[in-house]
């Protein structure tokens, strides 16, 4: 058998090292944390898009829209400056957006957005790719989405659509509930009025609704893996099943329908 010649070996070691070379190699993280203020004009409906990192908002009492940007990477600090974050307010949107410039598509960089928000600004939408989304004690129909990460809506007066792809979704304190929707990750939200046939699901996790005592729907709870249950409301039922509960709260109406594959479902009084 011929051995490699030490030649070769030299181009072999040096054609590795050059492959290298054009890869980026993680190392200690680095932050940097700015604050800045934007202004907003009462009524105007805030959207925020968000593509590698959480988006939070809050209410706080402000004159404008006190922001907090974090910015995280492994990459190097001269890499933090490739994102920015605008901001812009027309007569009928304040928009704040993530802009992502020359980042190597072997590295990242994570962007954390904490808004505080005028009592009198209303949220549209939430929105990221990678990280949690979380609306607190704010007003607005608004949609809240991400792809990886928990949806969380607290406080929040108004109809909301929430929706995840791997993460937990939760709702508690908000005025209505359109849509709510998760593959890999429980659900568990109150519903205190709907507008319209309104659909909770996931694919992988259990379900847990909370409706009052007094709202006039159809309830369709469904699995597939797992069992159905209710408890402390006035249900007329006409489904009963392992695997299907559907009945009717007050005067009926528009249905709520909760559905998962793998897990339970559970509805119970606010």
């Amino acid at each position: 058998m011929q051995r490699p010649s030490r030649r070769a070996f030299i181009a072999g070691a040096f054609t590795a090292t050059a492959g290298l070379a054009g890869c980026s190699i993680p190392g200690e993280a680095v932050t940097d944390r700015t604050s800045r203020t934007v202004e907003a004009t009462g009524g105007t409906p805030l959207i925020v898009e968000n593509t590698n990192g959480a988006v939070s908002v809050t209410d706080g009492a402000t004159d404008g829209i006190e922001m907090t940007i974090t910015k995280r990477t492994r990459y190097g600090e001269d890499l933090l400056s490739a994102v920015t974050v605008d901001s812009d307010t027309t007569d009928d949107r304040t928009r704040i957006e993530t802009v992502v410039g020359d980042v190597p598509n072997d590295a990242s960089v994570a962007v954390d957005l904490d808004l505080t928000l005028p009592d009198d600004v209303p949220v549209e939408r939430l929105r990221t790719r990678n990280g949690d989304v979380s609306a607190t004690d704010v007003a607005g129909d608004a949609t809240l989405t991400t792809t990886n990460g928990r949806v969380r809506a607290d406080g929040v007066d108004g109809f909301l659509t929430l929706r995840s792809t791997n993460g937990t979704v939760e709702a508690r304190d908000v005025g209505g509930i359109d849509d709510v929707e998760t593959t890999n990750g429980e659900v568990d939200v109150e519903v205190p009025a709907v507008r319209g046939d309104t659909t909770v699901e996931t694919t992988n996790g259990p379900i847990r609704v909370a409706v009052p005592d007094d709202l006039d729907a159809v309830v369709d709870l469904q699995t597939t893996n797992g069992d159905v249950g209710y408890s402390g409301l006035a249900l007329d039922v006409d489904i009963d099943r392992t695997t299907r509960l559907r009945g009717t709260l007050g005067e009926g109406g528009n249905t709520l329908t909760a559905e998962t594959t793998n897990g339970d479902v559970r509805l119970r009084p606010i």
